[in-house]
């Protein structure tokens, strides 16, 4: 026979490169020996215990031993000749090699004429170590590194180089170095160089990091062994997106920088929220979006003044014009007076400005008195209008002012000029110079008449003449006087007085220099009012000052006894007098006195010891006073209803309603009430017994209230307090009911249907609740009115408690500040004493409250669950419906029983 041959491998060998070299044969030899390794697959037996359920669910589970079978890899070693025959380095992934197949040998034949098999190998395959792998007959390297290459066997020792890459962010801001590191031995890439790559692509080298920071980190990347991915190479900055408006607001431009580094990156939302920021108007959306996407997504870094949108300037409107307001002299006494002025002696004194405006150059004169207005600049004619970038508009600009030169005594008053004293007006007026104006101080003495409005005296207001004025004088003051029409009680040494104080130069105002001569007044009553008189007003006003049209005063209200007026004889006979203006005076009746008013029967008379007549009301009602006689309305009727025709309505005495009390107003009266129609969302109150035609439409705000009893057809969702008794003729829904007598629901619909009611002398109603089981609670057999005594008692105790603490508190910052404890201490002992003293009154209630009053709660028909009855703190809550039952406590059980209704 012929020997075959086995798996044989070609290699292309690259050859090392030059700069690896130096460590081929340190790196082939430290590598070992190869590893090799042949796998060998086995059936491996596995036993486990499963749980099976049993036959019937009441059965516990079966437990049941099961063999399963799985494929184990074992990897068996294979000896190797260890010598290396060569080496080569070859790079990642590099095709090295390729396997050349075995040829099986050719069998033989002895001379017998029988076949004699080719020798052969066990294992004929060639075997690879780590690092390579074989895949249709070619042999690859999985890293790079160095190859070698045994009898029947390869491996590859690993040995890569430093691969570094700089690349630019997604967003084009930022430089991005990626850096595998290779072999140990290898020196470092240069940091340099990788900033210089940066520099190439389009970095600013201002904007990127120092090379000792590149260096640092390849070289801990290196020790490490851990590949860097994604290195900023630039400075780290956060995105910056700003929108800049121009002052005067035509012009808003955006200014956008991208991140860099470990920066806060650019999103196209901080664009958003920037611009929604500003809420502009009149950008261009599309060209916008278009221009920052291009941005966005291009290399740029920064997008600087980009113009948003711009406004338009408002224009500038007709010049103004500037114009004098008082009447100016004619033209012979505007020389005279100018004459007058330059040859007073103080007048370069007081007018400084002569050199540069002089009278020379005056050419309008005109008296004025301070505060007057001397001219006016025209209205401003606004141009047309412009529009800012938010899209308001911008007001044209007014016209230009005329050139005005202003000199003493001229004050200016937003858009006029005023005068600043009393005096002459010297004005100017030239296309070259503009307008000159100045006041020059002139002023006469000034004598002012004033009469009194009843003409009973005169006086008068002097004052010292100013400037070039004619002076103060007897002659100027009476004709003064008779210039006003004084003529009679003229007193020449009051006029004297007068002068001589101003002359001196003191304020002499309203002196009287004249006097008339009253007349006497004649006799007969005085009138005083005791009581105010209603107004007549539909409405009053409260504390803000705000209208109240539901509280008018419209009736004058009075109680049996009140006071209402006093009368007193006054005054003598009469005498003739004369006012200032020489007119006669008649002797009149004083204004307060008048003629006595006449009364009936419900006005008593009391006279007094000097004379006086007191007049008092004899019975409670409205106070009538009309032509002069004086009445008391006892008892009031009123057609409609009440509401916003009548107001609210108060009346001392008895008051009948022909309609209905409309919701949001109140009617108290101080006897019986009775409302033909309803009371719906108001207050109805008497000191007597209220009878309402219809029924009682609360809206859970309503409330009537009665001394005496209420009567009234149902009431729905109300408060109803009465002291003797309430009757309903039908039911009563979701009520606050309460009495000191019997309730009473009339009729085969006198239904009491949720809510709380307390009736001392019990209830009697046709059912007690309902079938949906709405909570009806029923208080009977105590004084509910010591309950709310006791409450109140409670109120104000807890009061009183506070005001304690706050003494004891004030006690202790008084002390801590060494002050006078004594105020305090008094203070809070008499609080200790009412506080003691209210604990007894309440307990005394508390006591009064036990007591036991008959009463029961009838039901004619049925009483339903949901029913709760309570009386001297027992409650007795319905379990099942009940017919024709009656409820009450029994004192010798301390309980609340029931029997049947007789």
């Amino acid at each position: 026979p012929l020997p075959g041959t086995d798996e044989e491998a070609e290699w292309a060998d690259p050859g090392t490169p030059p700069e690896f070299a130096a460590f081929e044969e340190r790196a082939v030899r430290e590598a070992g020996p190869p590893a090799l390794f042949r796998v060998r697959v086995e059936r491996v037996a596995r036993e486990r215990i499963v749980k099976k359920p049993g036959a019937f669910p009441f059965l516990p589970a079966r437990e049941e031993k099961v063999i399963e079978y799985e494929k184990v890899e074992i990897k068996e070693p294979i000896p190797a000749d260890p010598r290396v025959l060569r080496s080569f380095w070859a790079p990642a992934d590099a095709l090295v090699g390729h396997i050349v197949a075995p040829r099986p040998g050719k069998p033989g034949k002895s001379i017998y004429g029988k076949p004699i098999s080719p020798p052969h190998d066990d294992d004929p395959s060639f075997q690879f170590g780590r690092g390579l792998s074989r895949a249709k007959g070619e042999i690859h390297a999985e890293t790079a590194g160095f190859v070698r290459v045994g009898k029947r066997w390869a491996d590859l020792v690993p040995f890569s180089p430093h691969r570094l890459n700089v690349r630019r962010s997604e967003d084009g801001a930022t430089f991005l170095m990626d850096f595998t590191p290779g072999a140990r031995e290898l020196p470092p890439p240069d940091p340099a160089a990788a900033l210089e790559e940066a520099v190439a692509a389009g970095a600013s080298p201002d904007t990127l990091v120092p090379p000792e920071t590149v260096s640092a980190a390849l070289s801990r990347a290196i020790q490490a062994r851990k590949p860097l991915e994604g290195l900023s190479l630039s400075l780290d900055r956060d995105a910056e997106v700003s929108v800049q408006v121009s002052e005067d607001g035509l012009m808003a431009t955006l200014s956008i920088a991208k991140g860099r580094g470990k920066g806060i990156p650019l999103a196209l939302s901080m664009v958003s929220s920037a611009l929604a920021a500003r809420n502009l108007k009149g950008i261009k959306g599309d060209k916008l979006k278009a221009d920052v996407l291009a941005f966005y997504k291009g290399p740029e870094t920064e997008l600087r003044d980009y113009i948003l949108v711009e406004g338009r300037a408002p224009a500038r409107g007709k010049d103004r014009s500037f114009g004098f307001r008082p009447s100016f002299m004619e033209v012979d006494e505007a020389k005279a007076t100018l004459a007058a002025l330059q040859a007073h002696p103080a007048l370069a004194a007081k007018v400084p400005s002569l050199g540069e405006f002089p009278l020379s150059a005056v050419e309008l004169v005109a008296v004025v008195k301070k505060g007057q207005e001397l001219a006016r600049f025209s209205a401003p004619v606004p141009g047309q209008a412009g529009v800012d970038v938010y899209g308001n508009a911008l007001p044209g600009l007014p016209g230009a002012d005329p050139a005005v030169r202003v000199y003493e005594n001229v004050v200016m008053d937003g858009e006029a000029f005023m005068s600043g004293e009393d005096g002459l007006l010297l004005a100017s007026s030239s296309a070259e110079a503009g307008t000159g104006i100045r006041v020059v101080p002139w002023r006469d003495a000034r004598i002012e008449v004033t009469v009194a409005k009843d003409a009973m005296s005169a006086s008068v207001s002097l004052g010292r003449e100013y400037g070039l004025g004619r002076g103060l004088g007897m002659d100027s003051v009476q004709a003064a006087l008779a210039g006003a029409g004084v003529r009679f009680g003229i007193d020449p040494k009051a006029i004297e007085t007068a002068l001589a104080y101003a002359r001196d130069g003191m304020t002499v105002a309203d002196h009287v220099v004249a006097r008339g001569r009253p007349a006497v007044i004649a006799g007969g009553w005085k009138i005083n009012w005791i009581v105010r008189l209603a107004s007549g007003s539909t409405f009053t006003l409260r504390t803000d000052g705000s209208a109240d049209f539901k509280n008018r005063d419209t009736a004058t209200l009075v109680k049996e006894g009140d006071a209402i007026l006093e009368m007193s004889r006054i005054g003598v006979e009469g005498q003739d007098g004369s006012d200032v203006l020489g007119q006669a005076l008649k002797a009149p009746r004083d204004p307060r006195v008048a003629e006595p008013p006449t009364w009936d029967a419900s006005i008593r008379e009391e006279r007094r010891e000097n004379g006086d007549v007191v007049l008092k009301a004899a019975r409670s009602g409205d106070l009538k006073f009309d032509k002069n006689r004086l009445s008391v309305d006892s008892a009031q009727k009123i057609n409609g209803d009440i509401g916003p025709a009548t107001g609210n309505v108060r009346f001392p005495g008895p008051v009948a309603v022909g309609g209905s009390v409309l919701a949001g107003f109140a009617i108290v009266a101080g006897g019986d009430l009775g409302v033909a129609g309803s009371i719906e969302a108001a207050l109805a109150s008497a000191d007597g017994s209220i009878k309402i035609g219809e029924g009682i439409k609360g809206a859970r705000k309503g409330t009537v209230r009665a001394k005496g009893t209420i009567e009234a057809g149902f009431a729905e969702q109300a408060m109803l307090l009465a002291v003797e008794g309430i009757t309903l003729k039908n039911s009563a829904l979701l009520c606050n009911l309460k009495t000191n007598g019997k309730l009473t629901l009339q009729g085969d619909k006198g239904h009491l249907v949720g809510g709380v009611c307390r009736a001392r002398k019990g209830i009697e109603v046709q059912n007690l609740g309902s079938e949906t089981g709405s909570r009806t609670e029923v208080s009977f057999g105590q004084d509910y009115l010591i309950k709310d005594a006791i409450e109140a008692e409670e109120r104000e105790i807890e009061r009183v408690k506070l005001l304690v603490l706050q003494a004891d508190r004030e006690m202790q910052d008084t002390e801590g500040r060494h002050g006078d404890l004594a105020e305090v201490r008094q203070r809070k002992l008499k609080l200790v004493k009412l506080l003691e003293k209210r604990g007894l009154r309440l307990f005394e209630l508390r006591e009064k409250f036990e007591e036991h009053f008959p009463g029961e709660i009838a039901v004619r028909g049925t009483v339903f669950p949901g029913t709760v009855l309570e009386s001297h703190a027992r409650t007795l809550e319905i379990k099942a419906k009940k017919t024709r039952v009656a409820f009450y406590f029994d004192l010798q059980a301390g309980r609340i029983a029931e029997r049947p209704l007789k």
